[in-house]
């Protein structure tokens, strides 16, 4: 890319990034206010907006590997080509808790508060089985990718409460694991970085990270196993009476 058309895409994100900011603290507040959002089940939201590097590193990888009659990323058109300007994290204790979530994003896309721009993208490629006692799929790469949570490409909904500013702005949910967001930090300071770089990293680097990655999995699946355990004990002690209130949710 010239470093003309870098610099004016640098002008135009750098114009609508106070944009972004507002949408980020919208949908915190958002998911933080409502009554019927799964607040037990975040242990933390999280945001970023996509530093000037990166961006113009993405539109590069993206440009060079378009298709022949696809238009390029431009200073015109990048706020809808790249769709991660904006990314929110939605980082939930154990692996059940995941799904209360994905439940509850649900929800706000039939109430039309959010519009969900393409289906929720899985991104798991964990050696091990999400849940105790499934196989393994037979087209699963055996090779860890680095990478491990649900992607949600959204904008707000026509029902929702936001400036007209705010809407039409895009942004990326990334819904995983605690365990999965200590792989995914460690993975891309480490390994994703100097991969890209012209250093790259001999295979006993990545495969002592493929072996991390499946410790990790290992390891959410042992503490879901354990609180499913803990919630059972605490429900057996419990007078009949009381039960039905605390019964956990499986």
């Amino acid at each position: 890319m010239r470093k003309r058309q870098k610099e004016a895409i640098l002008v135009s994100f750098f114009k609508e990034k106070e944009k972004y900011e507002k949408l980020a603290e919208f949908i915190l507040h958002l998911i933080r206010d409502d009554p019927s959002s799964p607040k037990e089940s975040l242990h933390a939201i999280i945001y970023r907006i996509k530093d000037n590097a990166r961006l113009i590193a993405k539109i590069d990888e993206e440009n060079k590997h378009a298709k022949a009659d696809a238009a390029p990323i431009t200073h015109k058109n990048f706020q809808n080509m790249v769709g991660d300007l904006l990314g929110i994290r939605l980082i939930c204790l154990r692996l059940s808790d995941i799904k209360r979530v994905e439940a509850y994003l649900e929800l706000l896309a039939e109430e039309k508060i959010l519009r969900f721009i393409r289906k929720p993208e899985h991104k798991r490629s964990f050696v091990l089985p999400v849940e105790p006692g499934q196989s393994i799929p037979e087209d699963l790469d055996p090779r860890y990718s680095g990478y491990s949570s649900i992607h949600y490409q959204v904008e707000l909904g026509e029902n929702s409460d936001a400036t007209d500013e705010l809407k039409g702005l895009q942004a990326e949910f990334q819904l995983r694991t605690i365990l999965e967001e200590a792989w995914g930090e460690i993975d891309h300071k480490y390994r994703y970085v100097y991969n890209r770089s012209s250093e790259g990293l001999p295979e006993y680097i990545h495969t002592g990270f493929y072996i991390l990655s499946a410790y990790l999995q290992a390891a959410a699946l042992q503490a879901e196993h354990l609180c499913r355990q803990a919630e059972a004990h605490r429900f057996s002690i419990i007078p009949k009476t009381k039960r039905k209130s605390l019964a956990p949710v499986v």
